[in-house]
């Protein structure tokens, strides 16, 4: 029975008022078309012409407008939480090699096959995550932003095709830095749900800009030739499939996977105050609603897309996470492939603005990718898998003449930066995981000096094994409670032994004791039954430990003995 947090004002199963749904509607439709604008740059990137620009749009819109009503009728079409897809930049270094290689058609096989990887994949996520351990999936987002920083500063400085070599437009540097500046400072300073629209408001400013320096003649031009209504232009480009690009779609599409789910667990933590593991069939369903929204996209023409974690936080920032939004908010984003106006302003974006938005993707994927990078307790191992993957994908920029000479297959990979350092990375992870062992006994007492060797044995698991720092205190935690659970069997002169594996998702605590199996309640004793009842301790102890673990159990040996076992989330 899940409990709503003060800060819900409506669930995911209840509807607002219809003015209410209205207003978040528009809000949340707002947010996922400005994301419109990566469509628009791998278009531009690629070489495409205007209606093919205006293809990709329009098939990208479709799909996520589907995406989000898939993830709203719930399972086993989709998550049953308020979900939007939008056009993100995750593949869009991929996607412009692939539209260069293959024109449209390039773009629709590398979107097709990672949504196909995805959907087979759902169901396997958590299982095959241990191939993608953080340090990994950091290493992948932190080149995506290396990637994106070419193009962002010729956009930036006005180096766009057609200009002179070398030409820099000062006007060009000046539009870009106001919409970078914009868009920092709406993340910085404003609060609330405004923060949110941070790129929007970076768009609106990089307009201004534009307008003070050049004027918006073209801009205007084109929205105005555009009609208020009129069938979408849709083609299907047919397929053309980049063989090296395969292993680095493959990672794309695992790791905007990865990202999708964090997105869903923290929708659906929303709704519980007392929320503590994910719902597996829930993450399943909403995986596979994410592949099937790419395989769409591909299929109309579209491309890459993955859930935004902007439109949860405006989920968060108003309090309301109804599925009747996102059905809404789905039929809103297909409806706007019909006003060609709306489209047309997006497609008509001024190059500068496009690089300062750019420049702020690339910055947040450099450091976000670091963040994910370093999230757990590094050993030697590990740090040297980020290290030498990032040198590798970084040495072919900085040094192109060292991979000029190689061809075919290897040569594409060779000298695309994200999939070496991607490929370098998963195979660093699978080589130095040889040798590493996978369980440990500690021995500790209950006093003061055994608690520190407890603490410390832990954390050089910690290092050793890549936890999480968060799974090294819960473990902590949880072995203090059992310790108090224990302490009326326990001789405290005799040392307390508890076996430790890990299997990279999670940890395994198995501690043998004196006495009958631990047996816990449903429900925490209360205040008198604590103070009263000689075991209200045990009892508390054995409650907390049912909700601090994923799975707890205990178990009878030979009598008199028994054995407790946790399971916690790595």
């Amino acid at each position: 029975m899940s409990k709503r947090p003060k800060s819900l004002v409506m669930g995911a199963g209840e509807r607002p008022p219809n003015v209410a749904v209205a207003v978040l509607t528009l809000q949340h439709a707002a947010l996922a078309l400005v994301f419109l604008v990566y469509a628009v740059l791998i278009g531009k990137g690629a070489g495409f012409t205007s209606a093919q620009q205006q293809a990709l749009v329009n098939g990208t819109l479709l799909a996520c407008g589907l995406g989000a009503v898939l993830h709203a009728r719930g399972m086993p079409w989709g998550s049953g939480l308020l979900a939007i897809p939008i056009a993100g930049p995750v593949f869009m270094p991929v996607a412009i090699q692939a539209g260069v290689a293959g024109g449209p058609a390039g773009v629709a096989a590398v979107v097709l096959l990672g949504g196909l990887i995805q959907w087979l994949t759902g169901g396997l996520m958590r299982r095959i995550r241990v191939l993608f351990p953080p340090e990994v999936c950091g290493v992948v987002v932190m080149m995506l932003g290396v990637s994106l920083l070419p193009g962002a500063l010729r956009r930036a400085v006005g180096i766009v095709p057609g200009a002179p070599v070398g030409a820099i437009q000062l006007d060009a540097m000046w539009i870009s830095l106001f919409t970078l500046a914009a868009m920092v400072a709406v993340s910085i300073w404003l609060r609330g749900g405004a923060r949110f629209f941070a790129m929007l408001l970076g768009c609106a400013a990089g307009l201004l800009a534009t307008l003070a320096s050049r004027g918006l003649s073209d801009v205007a031009l084109a929205v105005g030739r555009a009609e208020w209504l009129a069938m979408p232009e849709l083609a299907w480009p047919g397929l053309s499939l980049d063989a090296a690009l395969i292993p680095v779609v493959l990672l794309l599409a695992v790791v905007s996977a990865i990202d999708g789910m964090g997105v869903l667990i923290g929708t659906d933590r929303l709704d519980d105050a007392q929320w503590f593991r994910p719902n597996l069939p829930q993450l399943a369903a909403g995986i596979r609603a994410v592949g099937t929204t790419n395989v769409a996209s591909a299929l109309l023409g579209g491309t890459f897309t993955g859930l935004s974690g902007s439109n949860l936080g405006l989920a968060f920032a108003t309090g309301v996470t109804s599925r009747v939004v996102g059905l809404c908010v789905g039929v809103a984003l297909m409806a706007a492939c019909f006003l060609p106006k709306l489209t047309a302003l997006v497609l008509a974006l001024p190059e500068p603005v496009l690089g300062g938005i750019l420049l702020y993707a690339s910055a947040y994927f450099l450091v976000s990718g670091a963040d994910l990078a370093l999230s757990r307790m590094l050993s030697q191992r590990r740090m040297l898998v980020i290290g030498l993957a990032l040198a590798a994908g970084i040495a072919t920029q900085a040094a192109p003449e060292v991979v000029r000479g190689v061809d075919g297959l290897a040569g594409q990979i060779v000298r695309s930066p994200l999939a070496l350092a991607a490929l370098v990375a998963v195979a660093l992870n699978a080589l130095f995981r040889i040798g590493i062992a996978t369980s440990a006994r500690i021995e500790w007492t209950v006093d003061r000096a055994g608690r520190a060797r407890l603490r410390e044995a832990l954390s050089d698991l910690g290092e050793q094994w890549g936890l999480h720092r968060e799974t090294v205190r819960q473990a902590d935690d949880a072995l203090t409670e059992a310790m108090d659970l224990l302490a009326s069997r326990h001789d405290p002169a005799v040392p307390l032994v508890v076996d430790v594996r890990s299997d990279e998702m999670h940890l395994y605590l198995r501690l043998e004791h004196a006495g009958a199996p631990v047996q816990f309640p449903e429900r925490a004793p209360t205040h008198d039954e604590f103070l009263d009842d000689p075991d209200g301790t045990a009892r508390m102890s054995a409650w907390i430990l049912r909700h601090q673990a994923r799975r707890v159990s205990s178990a009878p040996l030979e009598s008199p003995r028994a054995v407790l076992t946790l399971v916690l989330e790595n």
